[in-house]
């Protein structure tokens, strides 16, 4: 709540109050009969304090107004003796909503029942059925029997909202700034903001002041890059409707149109045409094959209820991501089926009346990709060119699309939103951000809309909050209407008070997070003014529920032939403070000399019954997964140990850093320089290739220059969720990708500028141009052992890569590591003493470690005596020994565990899954133990349970007499190589994990497979052959959905998921088969490993000498 909020009545303000609490009461009937259209926001002069100024007034703030009139009106406690001073900044010139796509006949892709009101509290005047009722169509409506209105409809229900509130409303304000006002005497903390606006009929420039500040100022239109961002015949779909009419005057026609997109907008243009144009022939350009209809059965639609907001917000970024992206298959890139549906049977008439197809008024032209575009002429009049990349022939060679033309007068793009106007108008007040707010740095926004500042620097009773462009952090419904009404609630608690009644779905949030509570009134849902950007609760997600556990991957490691993997994880509400000052004295280690070595083979030799040493990591994550039937009990947020107050390291020690007493050398490092290439999806850095454009979407395998074998020299490489770190000839380690609590072990400060390649405006066309992304995190940079205590001359030996987490083995068995470990409810810790470690931290509990792995939230470490030590989150029973929530953090101490050790039966290999995990024994036995949901273990007998765990390691009896020479495990699925070159798979299968055709595992015995209630398969419970590979498989690498193999011949071959690319087929449909990879970067190279990310993959070859 805002103290403020008493302190500023005076008597006039006591009057007023007096008035409005007699005329609230009249109010209700009133309305009914249309005597009135005035809310009980009242107007003030623009040089009084505000408490609060809402920047834009769409349906956003359109929300927050009505749920304060609301508030008002049902006496919310804290305005019962104040009335707020309000203020709402639009740049339009009256209340619109989307007025480019008002198309006739086009409807909601939502009920009306989540207007702005209802969700809320049903008896608010301002619900649709009661816009309805004033317009005496309530009757005539229920005839209709949908509950989808047209939009032109619902955007006039919104105008008549608007309409009440016109008294606190300036239209034809352009904001441009939010700034510092002034600060609080005693605290000296920002206690108010100053909004600049102006006026654009006038260009005149003012300011408001206020205490809190909402922006809400809405998305701006898309074009690509290969088109200009500003030519007369090239519209973005908001502006079809109205701009077209402008473009061709007088009864004059476009000739031809192109529409691009494969979305609700793009079609609904691309069926509007023909009746808007008559003469003109349309044609629609998609990626993809096919248009897709979205998906509105009941248990999706869940997806957009207000509770998955909390539910979104409290899982770790990795899983945050994948699910966000897995929710988009709902609203990004679909159609409404009814649309789709006329659409197709419009594409049916026209075979009946042409006898080709080049002859259609509408055609759909799939697999395209605009490339570019130049002016030109069709007859007498100017035209556009566009050059277009055709995929559709996927029988011939695929890394060389045919390219062809198209030539219109009018070319229509719906690509979609950009939502970051709030990082122009915050600029202001970077320097309050958490960390002194670089240029790269992103701002940090709670679960409760608030941005988050460092700590001191604003008032408990000021603030910005954030509508609309929190989607990475709140989910797909934050850019939505569908919980509007619910979040303008929230809105006005959070910033009026905490004692309001909870909603209409009854459960409040706190920054405890407490358990659900039951509201008595349903008028809004509670959450605290102040949330942790972490929330406390624990949202349990069973593993079973979605179609793939994550749409992005978990991690593999790469040297030559074993490999390792890990998690895709971060998002921007996590960057972490910078570390404390590094002490005067800094040291780095002496680079490793060594003699040039001859070539050594790609491969790890093995024995035949066992694997050598593992010389690589990896480790991946799908959504933390908490078996339903033991979620445990919200708990209060304070835990058992005692924590450091920050998420920043200790405090660099002042003298000279200690230098530990070398050890007796006991593992040699890789020496053999690497080759690298990188695929998939770059937007964080993860694939190190710069700031260039071509940095982010890269569909087959690309050399990575900057880590050129000549001058850099790697020689291994393991890929975390979201982030990687190699180990050099010369003994130096580096990371990239993104640095959220310290997984880089480096400092990323960026004082550079920050361009947004997509912002309006932008009309560059060169690929070149720079991407936005932060050089010191999308560049490889050396690790910081400055300040860590290091034996003179120790040389690192292999490295591994977790979900937030990096780790490095020394010669003489030293295990270092850095970033945290993340559990079901958040931020979980690195050890005992640390919750973040922002630099390289010894572990002392380990020693004479031959091998590490780590998985998406644990380590596993191999001594010398073939005994497995394991630490880290162990709430799936991946550390081997029964983890209770009260001693859960007692998983951060690395102990020894049920497994055979020793010369004779010891333990020569690791490797770990996401959540699951893999050892071999001298004798060869495969042991398997951790998360068993989907038989990912290899363990049959509880296989595909939903609350599946295999507490301590069992010998997996499927794999008895195999040799294994590689085996990984991915997110609910592994597989291994074994000597006799097959590759053998197991696990979850609707998610195209298993490489195998579907008409091949229904052929598979009921032993083998596991069916779900429709009798379609779900799991393969017994390893089986990838038979669509050609040759000896020699290692393996998994994430959580896609896999890549390399074979005796040097070849790769891939399959899973590939929506970012990350199969390096080309494509973002799945790829069921296991395929072979065959572009010209890689096509004459042998290669000799492979380590997959959270979306994106790495292959490596022997570099020539």
């Amino acid at each position: 709540m805002s103290p403020h909020a008493v302190s500023l009545v005076g008597d006039e303000e006591q009057a007023d109050v007096a008035t409005r609490d007699q005329t609230a009461r009249q109010n209700v009937s009133e309305h009914i009969n249309g005597t009135t259209k005035k809310s009980l926001l009242r107007p003030y002069d623009e040089d009084e304090l505000h408490d609060l100024v809402c920047v834009g007034f769409g349906p956003a703030s359109l929300a927050i107004a009505v749920a304060l009139h609301d508030a008002l009106q049902d006496g919310l406690p804290h305005l019962r003796t104040h009335q707020p001073k309000v203020r709402f900044l639009e740049r339009q010139s009256r209340f619109a909503w989307h007025p480019g796509m008002l198309l006739p006949g086009a409807k909601m892709q939502i009920t009306f029942l989540k207007d702005l009101a209802t969700l809320r509290n049903p008896r608010s005047q301002f619900t649709f059925l009661n816009y309805l009722f004033e317009k005496n169509r309530l009757v005539q409506f229920t005839n209709l029997s949908t509950f989808l209105p047209h939009r032109v409809e619902y955007e006039d229900y919104m105008k008549w909202c608007a309409s009440w509130f016109e008294d606190v409303v300036d239209y034809d304000r352009d904001c441009v700034s939010v700034e510092a006002d002034h600060k609080d005497a005693s605290t000296g903390s920002v206690a108010g903001f100053r909004v600049t606006s102006v006026d654009r009929k006038t260009g005149r420039q003012s300011s408001i002041r206020a205490k809190h500040v909402v922006i809400a100022a809405g998305g701006r239109p898309v074009i690509p890059d290969c088109l200009p961002s500003s030519h007369p015949r090239i519209i973005h779909s908001s502006q079809y409707a109205t701009s077209v009419s402008e473009l061709f005057r007088g009864g004059r026609q476009p000739r031809s149109v192109a529409v691009i997109g494969g979305g609700q907008s793009a079609a609904e243009v691309f069926n509007n045409i023909p009746s808007r144009f008559p003469d003109a022939k349309v044609c629609l350009l998609i990626r993809g094959s096919a248009l897709r209809p979205s998906d509105d059965s009941p248990f999706v639609n869940e997806i957009f209820d207000p509770q998955r907001v909390d539910q979104i917000y409290a899982q770790s970024p990795d899983v945050r991501s994948r699910e966000i992206a897995n929710d988009k298959a709902t609203n990004y890139s679909v159609v409404r089926l009814e649309l789709l549906e006329h659409i197709y049977t419009t594409m049916y008439s026209y075979r009946l009346q042409y006898a080709d197809e080049s002859q259609w008024p509408q055609r759909i032209l799939s697999h395209r990709t605009v490339t570019g575009v130049e002016d030109c002429e069709l007859g007498d009049e100017p035209a556009l060119r566009l050059h277009i990349n055709n995929s559709s022939d996927i029988s011939a060679d695929w890394q060389k699309p045919t390219t062809e033309t198209l030539t219109v007068d009018l070319v229509v793009v719906a690509s979609g939103y950009r939502r970051d106007a709030h990082e122009d108008l915050l600029k202001g007040l970077r320097d309050l951000m958490p960390g002194g707010g670089g240029d790269g740095q992103r701002w940090r926004v709670r679960r409760d809309y608030g941005v988050e500042f460092d700590k001191g620097s604003v008032s408990e009773d000021a603030g910005i909050w954030l509508q609309g462009c929190n989607e990475q952090t709140h989910g797909l419904s934050d850019s939505l209407l569908s919980i509007l009404a619910n979040r303008g609630g929230e809105m006005v608690q959070n910033i009026f008070g905490a004692q309001h009644a909870e909603g209409a779905n009854g459960h409040r949030s706190t920054a405890k997070k407490a358990p659900a509570t039951k509201a008595k009134v349903p008028v809004t849902r509670v959450v605290p003014k102040r949330a942790a950007a972490e929330p406390k609760k624990k949202v349990a997600k069973p593993a079973t529920t979605t179609r793939k556990a994550a749409p992005k991957k978990a991690a593999t490691s790469v040297t030559t032939a074993a490999t390792k993997r890990g998690t895709k994880r971060k998002a921007e509400d996590e960057a972490e403070a910078p570390p404390a000052k590094k002490p005067a004295a800094a040291r780095k280690i002496a680079p490793l000399k060594k003699p040039a070595a001859k070539k050594t083979a790609a491969v790890t030799k093995t024995k035949a019954a066992t694997i050598e040493k593992t010389t690589s990591t990896r480790k991946k994550q799908t959504e933390v997964p908490v078996p339903a039937a033991k979620q445990p009990a919200p708990k209060k947020a304070a835990t058992t140990r005692k924590r450091k107050a920050t998420d920043e390291a200790p405090a660099a020690p002042a003298k000279k850093v200690k230098v530990l007493k070398k050890c007796a050398v006991i593992n040699e490092p890789p020496i053999e320089r690497l080759n690298v290439y990188v695929f998939g999806e770059g937007s964080a850095g993860e694939l190190g290739l710069g700031t260039s454009q071509k940095a982010i979407d890269v569909k087959r395998p690309r050399p990575n220059f900057n880590l050129a074998a000549d001058k850099v020299g790697v020689v291994q490489v393991v890929a975390g969720g979201m982030h990687v770190i190699a180990l050099t000839h010369d003994n130096k380690i580096l990371t990239w990708g993104v640095n959220d609590q310290g997984a880089l072990g480096r400092d990323t400060t960026w004082n550079g500028g920050l361009k947004n390649v997509d912002a309006a405006g932008d009309d560059s066309d060169e690929e070149e141009d720079d991407n936005g992304l932060n050089p010191k995190e999308s560049i490889p940079g050396e690790v910081d052992f400055s300040a860590t205590e290091v034996a003179e001359g120790a040389r690192f030996v292999q490295v591994a890569a977790g979900d937030s987490c990096s780790f490095a083995l020394t010669d003489d068995g030293r295990v270092y590591g850095w970033g945290t470990f993340r559990g079901n409810e958040g931020l979980f810790g690195f050890n005992p003493h640390t919750e973040i470690a922002h630099r390289p931290i010894l572990n002392p509990d380990v020693k004479k470690i031959t091998s590490i792995t780590a998985g998406a939230n644990h380590v596993l470490a191999l001594d010398s005596n073939g005994a497995v030590f394991a630490w880290g989150s162990g709430q799936q029973n991946q550390l081997g020994r029964r983890i209770v929530e009260r001693t859960k953090l007692e998983g951060l101490k690395a102990r020894e565990f049920g497994l055979p050790k020793g010369a004779k039966k010891g333990i020569v290999s690791i490797m770990a899954g996401s959540y699951h995990n893999f050892a071999i024994d001298r004798a060869g036995n495969v042991y398997g133990w951790g998360l068993n949901n989907f038989g990912q273990t290899g363990i049959t007998g509880n296989a595909g349970e939903d609350d599946a765990l295999i507490l301590k390691p069992q010998i997996i009896d499927a794999l008895k007499g195999k040799t294994i020479i590689s085996i990984e495990g991915g997110g609910h699925h592994s597989l291994c190589a074994t000597s006799d070159g097959d590759c053998l798979i197991w696990g979850r299968v609707d998610g195209n994990q298993m490489g195998i055709a579907a008409d091949e595992i229904a052929k598979m015995s009921d032993d083998a497979v596991i069916k779900d209630d429709k009798g379609e398969p779900r799991i393969i419970r017994l390893p089986q052959k990838v038979t669509a590979i050609q040759g000896a498989v020699t290692h393996v690498a998994s994430s959580s959905d896609h896999n890549v193999v390399i074979t005796k011949e040097g070849k790769a071959w891939s399959w899973g998921f590939s929506s970012n690319y990350q199969t390096g087929q080309g494509q973002v449909e799945d790829v069921e088969v296991a395929t072979m990879i065959d572009n010209t970067a890689t096509r004459d190279v042998e290669l000799n490993g492979a380590t997959t990310g959270g979306q994106f993959s790495i292959v490596t070859a022997a570099a020539m000498e």
